[in-house]
């Protein structure tokens, strides 16, 4: 995404996202702008000014090899404002994420 050396600026960006829950588990979240740092979310907002609204909390999931169960959407309602101009809008914009919430 960028090189390891200042100035601190990502070189590619599309996938951008202002109100992020990202899972606490171990090991910690990490950001990456390249293959290998492991950034904070506060060295990530430091460095690009990215996910200003993004958090990192306990969520309640379970995941065994290619299953997934979210156990409960608590925390999970979040997300910010839409941009008037976006020509889809999903049936809940108020919850961050997905609708899906297991797999398979």
């Amino acid at each position: 995404m960028g090189a390891d050396r200042e100035p601190f600026k990502r070189t590619v960006i599309g996938n951008d996202s202002d109100y992020n829950v990202f899972a606490l588990c171990s090991p910690p979240p990490a950001m990456r702008h390249s293959w290998n740092p492991d950034n904070t979310l506060a060295r990530w907002r430091q460095w690009f000014g990215e996910d200003a609204h993004s958090r990192i909390m306990p969520v309640d999931f379970e995941a065994r090899g290619t299953a997934f169960r979210l156990r409960t959407d608590q925390g999970l309602d979040t997300a910010g404002p839409l941009p008037e101009d976006l020509p889809w809008r999903p049936r809940e914009p108020k919850r961050v994420g997905a609708q899906r919430s297991h797999w398979p």
